[in-house]
């Protein structure tokens, strides 16, 4: 038997494994349109006290409305900060992104802006449409 944090990262692998599944799906059809990455920046004071059961219901809450509403954005991952989050989408258009966002924290101000590449400690820099993505 399954601890209860045991459980929750199942959860979370299987979520995680079904996203890529979702993508490499997507980019295998004969109609592919690479998606964007996109970074939502919202608002959330005492975000960085938030226990860990608070902010995986929020990524549940991601995942749920993504089910629910059929929204056509993928959630990759979050970056907890003292006073909001960075939360990184794969999506088709800003739009997609913002559905999703004002439905998921309706009452957190957000900025999102789209990701043009990934720069890392190498010194390597690809742009998304390098690298795959």
């Amino acid at each position: 038997m399954m601890t209860e944090g045991e459980e929750q990262n199942n959860n979370e692998h299987t979520y995680r494994r079904q996203c890529v599944t979702t993508i490499y799906t997507i980019k295998m059809s004969t109609n592919y349109t690479p998606m964007k990455k996109f970074v939502v920046k919202r608002t959330i004071p005492g975000a960085g006290t938030m226990t860990a059961a608070q902010l995986n219901g929020a990524g549940c809450g991601s995942r749920k409305l993504n089910d629910e509403q059929g929204c056509k954005c993928v959630w990759i991952n979050s970056y907890i900060v003292a006073d909001g989050t960075y939360c990184i989408y794969a999506a088709y258009s800003k739009e997609d992104v913002e559905c999703h966002a004002k439905c998921l924290t309706p009452d957190a101000p957000y900025e999102i802006t789209e990701i043009y590449g990934t720069l890392d400690v190498t010194g390597a820099y690809l742009r998304n449409e390098e690298c795959g993505d």
